[in-house]
This record gives C-alpha cells, sequence and structure tokens, in this order.
C-alpha cells in the first residue's frame, strides 16, 4: 500500500465518522443567517492556505513519517504516522472550544473502538494516539490535532536470496 492509498482511506473513513455533525460556517457578507454543515475533509494540505478561515469546519490528514522494517527471517513491517489537524468556527469561544473537542473526540473514539480501518491499516494501539487543543488564542477559529501511528501491509520483494544479498554488501 502507497502513502497515498492510506491518505485516501484515512480520508474518507473520517468524511464517513463525521458527515452527520454539524458545525457553524463564518458569515460572509451578504449571508442573512447562519450555516452549519459537516466538515471538509482535505488530503495533506488546504486547496488554498489563504483559505483556511474561510473553509471552517474541516480536517486535514497529512502523512508525517513512516519506518518500513525487515528482521532477518522475519515479516516485513510497515508504518506511517499520520496527522490529523481540525479546525472549527464559532463567535462564543466556549461554544467553540467544545465544538472542537466534540468533533476531535469522535475521531479519536471511533479509530480506538475501529481499530482496522479499511480493511487495511490498524492503529497501532501500543504507540497511543496523542490528542492536542492548540492554545493560541485564534477566536472565532479553534483548531488542533490527532498523531497517531498505524501499519500496513509491506511492500514484498518478490524474489529473496540469502546469498544473492549477502554477495551484494560485501
Amino acid at each position: 500500500m502507497t502513502h497515498n492509498e492510506a491518505v485516501e482511506i484515512l480520508a474518507s473513513y473520517i468524511a464517513e465518522k463525521t458527515e452527520d455533525m454539524r458545525f457553524p460556517v463564518k458569515v460572509e457578507k451578504g449571508d442573512t443567517e447562519q450555516v452549519e454543515r459537516a466538515p471538509e475533509v482535505h488530503k495533506m494540505r488546504l486547496p488554498h492556505s489563504s483559505d483556511a478561515k474561510k473553509i471552517a469546519p474541516y480536517v486535514i490528514v497529512r502523512y508525517v513519517s513512516s519506518n518500513d522494517k525487515q528482521d532477518i527471517g522475519r515479516e516485513s513491517k510497515s508504518e506511517a504516522i499520520y496527522r490529523f489537524i481540525f479546525c472549527v468556527y464559532d463567535d462564543n469561544e466556549e461554544t467553540g472550544s467544545l465544538n472542537l473537542l466534540n468533533l476531535m473526540d469522535r475521531v479519536k473514539i471511533s479509530i480506538l473502538k475501529d481499530t482496522v480501518i479499511g480493511q487495511r491499516i490498524r492503529l497501532k494501539r501500543e504507540e497511543g494516539l496523542e490528542m492536542i487543543s492548540y492554545e493560541d488564542d485564534t477566536w472565532p477559529y479553534y483548531a488542533g490535532e490527532i498523531i497517531a501511528t498505524f501499519e500496513y501491509g509491506p511492500i514484498e520483494r518478490e524474489v529473496y536470496d540469502e546469498k544473492d544479498y549477502r554477495n551484494s554488501i560485501y
């Protein structure tokens, strides 16, 4: 599995788990009433970073790093760290902070309950799942992140000959 495939799977998963949630959208000039909607889910980055405040609420699924290894005589292991960045909008600081926490909790609890996502990605529970609320004064926007390590099927060598391996490094 590629990291792009993993990002796609994780983004679809989060969109499915949050599709019934509704959060306020910033009222723009000409709007006559407050609109609420589910958070948009983006992969790696927003389409235009300058729109960060215009499109809240949203979640960004970002690949951070990975490690592929194989101990001699053992199966290969592939794991990667992903960051989920959350942003919500609300004029009321208390409600905005609670909305952020609610959205992040929904994703966290879903991942911890399901453990396996898209039948191809497994949360490494022993690595933990870290949830952070940004403390910056960004009113009326509230942001945070979840960082988690997942493992998934490694890319395996089709033909492996120990003799060839030893000869190639000496």
